[in-house]
C-alpha cells in the first residue's frame, strides 16, 4: 500500500566487496581505564547527564561529546539488560 520513497538504485555499488564502505566508517573509540572509571562514577551519580556535564567530561577526557553521549546510552541499555536478566532468573527458579 505505502511505497518506500528511498531509492536503492541511488547507492553506489562497490565491486570490491565493501572495502570502500570501511574507508568512510569512523574508527572505534578506545577508552582508557581512567576514562571508563570517570564515566562509570559519573553514571552512578547521574545516568542521564545533560549537555553541560557531557561537554565537561569531553574536555576532561579529550573524547568527543558525541562518543560520551553514546557511552551513556550503551551503559543505560546494558544496565536495563542486566536488571531484566536478573529479574527473569529469579522468577523462573
Amino acid at each position: 500500500m505505502w511505497k518506500d520513497s528511498s531509492n536503492d538504485d541511488a547507492r553506489p555499488v562497490s565491486s570490491s566487496g565493501g572495502s570502500s564502505r570501511s574507508a568512510s566508517r569512523r574508527k572505534r573509540t578506545s577508552f582508557s581505564k581512567d576514562h571508563v572509571e570517570l564515566l562509570r562514577v559519573t553514571f552512578e551519580t547521574d545516568p542521564y547527564p545533560g549537555i553541560g556535564l557531557r561537554e565537561s567530561l569531553s574536555q576532561t577526557t579529550g573524547l568527543p561529546e558525541s562518543r560520551i553521549q553514546v557511552w551513556f546510552q550503551n551503559r543505560r541499555a546494558r544496565t536495563l539488560k542486566v536488571k531484566g536478566a536478573k529479574q527473569g532468573s529469579v522468577a523462573v527458579r
